[in-house]
């Protein structure tokens, strides 16, 4: 499949905005904003799992 860029450069009508950016295949993804303790401990909060009971599904 094309990229972004190859696809406009064959189609000049092509929308200049596609929400893609070419580096995203080449670098990793380092903020890990769920790694925290903090946020852990809100998940578990709002998910209910300090709560007794429910279904455990």
């Amino acid at each position: 499949m094309p990229s972004a860029k190859e696809h406009a450069l064959r189609d000049p009508l092509a929308p200049a905005a596609t929400g893609h950016n070419d580096n995203d295949e080449d670098s990793p993804m380092s903020v890990k904003i769920f790694d925290t303790p903090e946020v852990q401990d809100f998940l578990k909060a709002v998910a209910g799992f300090d709560q007794a009971g429910g279904n455990q599904r």
